[in-house]
């Protein structure tokens, strides 16, 4: 029978520990502002979705068109693509272009603490969100006094540092908020795990939810990690039935807040369901069969066989003959053609899957440089090491099988220990994003097929990292233990 979730909460911290808490977020601040800001700002360019948050505020970058003619490439190459831009009009927009999304959030420090008039300076706003960040990373920190749970939080806070990881911080990009969201949310749940309250479990709640409510892909895997993190605690809390009730009773209104946000998500303007539909059939089924196959699986879904000249187009290309497919490019159409993938077609399932997962643990890259500044800055060295060691080592679904191997050894130690502290937590936390990781890269690949699928892929790597982390941490911690125990065993003998 595992004892009730008591973790030790001394009052006392080491003079590292109190070094530990002041120097962790000055580095996140110190590394986030060198990548991102210095010595000129460089950021992810613009793929077209930037209007879905700028647009409520802004009509585009100085000096160029919100959308320049694709007849003048060289005005249009200046604006998508190629560069960062770093001032943006700050006037009445463009609203009939912006999507409902948390991450509109993220751009009102800049808008409030404007420096000059009628311009948005994003990398202004930038080092604004560095400096928020860093700030509730020191908050969570002075919550906490077990020396793994603070290594946890800096590693994450350092490792997710990397430029690009960060990178989307200095952007109008959805992910914008992903990032910083995601950071919050999870440093969060050590002091909800040390402080437990209805305080607490709602602050992680409303966390969750926003950030979820950055994408509205992102709604199903935080809503699992949610849960299952939830469960957990209140099966092994103490006063076991009063954490029932309150994870019983806040399910409810979970549960309702995440499906009102995703109708309000859903219901956006422009092409993107469209896009999406296009995008899983013509970029994603149509190229992993022959071409009888892929002409038989157009009629299936309704669509003149002919199509199959369009297999492996980009929907936003002038040829896609997307405009002409509107009406039929349906949310029905786009799950009829997943359900006829799998059931007459596995084997071309199975290889969009693979591919999928085979692109996992990549982040793209997000320091580009400003327009008009040449090839870029010339101190280019930028904190990438994570982005790096994936890319030689943590990749496909190879890491996947490496962390579900971590999570599986960290199980067996804490079911034979009985360990309820800090490793349990660990458990939970690598256990829940684990699978959350899985949903969103399934999401990804069924939902946009093969195409940006570094950038779909995002949230599903920052959920597989953390998972990892943490269950290193877990084991770690179960590790300091028993040499603590056997050391002061040797002393007492």
């Amino acid at each position: 029978m595992r004892k009730p979730i008591e973790v030790p909460k001394s009052s006392h911290r080491s003079a590292i520990q109190r070094l530990a808490i002041l120097l962790i977020p000055v580095l996140f601040i110190g590394i986030t502002s060198f990548n991102l800001l210095y010595p000129i700002p460089t950021g992810p360019p613009d793929n077209g979705d930037f209007n879905r948050i700028f647009s409520s505020f802004s009509s585009g970058p100085l000096g160029l068109d919100f959308w320049p003619a694709t007849e003048n490439q060289e005005v249009y190459q200046q604006r998508f693509y190629n560069f960062y831009h770093r001032f943006w009009r700050n006037d009445e927009g463009k609203k009939e272009f912006a999507h409902f999304s948390s991450s509109s959030l993220f751009f009102w420090p800049g808008r409030c603490l404007n420096l000059t008039p009628g311009v948005f300076d994003l990398a202004w706003n930038t080092f604004l969100l560095i400096l928020l960040g860093g700030g509730m990373l020191y908050l969570c920190l002075k919550k906490i006094h077990e020396s793994t749970a603070i290594f946890s939080m800096g590693a994450l806070a350092l490792l997710f540092a990397d430029v690009n990881i960060a990178g989307y911080l200095n952007s109008f990009y959805q992910e914008s908020g992903t990032f910083l969201f995601f950071l919050l949310w999870v440093w969060f749940l050590h002091v909800f795990f040390t402080h437990r309250s209805l305080l607490s479990l709602g602050i992680t709640c409303v966390l969750s939810l926003v950030l979820a409510g950055t994408k509205a892909v992102f709604i199903p895997s935080v809503l699992w990690a949610l849960f299952s993190l939830l469960t957990g605690i209140s099966l092994f809390s103490r006063g076991n039935g009063r954490w029932r009730r309150y994870t019983i009773i806040i399910a409810g209104p979970i549960l309702l807040a995440a499906i009102v946000l995703a109708q309000a998500m859903v219901v956006t303007p422009g092409n993107e369901r469209q896009a999406n539909c296009y995008m899983f059939i013509f970029g994603g089924a149509l190229p992993q069969l022959s071409p009888s196959e892929g002409r038989d699986y157009l009629r299936k879904l309704g669509l003149d066989s002919s199509l199959i000249s369009l297999s492996g187009k980009d929907a936003y290309l002038a040829d896609s003959q997307l405009n002409r497919l509107y009406k039929k490019l349906t949310p029905r159409l786009h799950f009829t053609a997943i359900k006829q993938l799998v059931l007459d077609y596995p084997g071309a399932f199975f290889e969009l899957i693979r591919f999928g997962f085979s692109r996992a643990g990549f982040y793209p890259r997000l320091n580009y440089p400003s327009l008009g500044e040449g090839q870029g800055p010339k101190f280019s060295f930028r904190w990438d090491f994570w982005s790096r060691f994936h890319f030689r080592f943590l990749h496909g679904a190879p890491y996947f099988a490496f962390v579900l191997f971590l999570i599986a050894i960290l199980s067996v130690l804490v079911w034979i220990r009985k360990d309820s502290g800090w490793p349990f937590f660990y458990l939970l936390v690598a256990g829940s994003f684990f699978p959350a990781s899985i949903l969103q890269i399934l999401i990804s690949v069924l939902g946009n097929g093969p195409f940006d699928i570094f950038k779909h892929h995002y949230f599903g790597n920052l959920l597989l990292d953390a998972a990892l982390i943490t269950a290193l941490c877990g084991l770690a911690e179960i590790g300091i233990t028993l040499w603590e125990k056997r050391k002061a065993g040797q002393q007492a003998s």
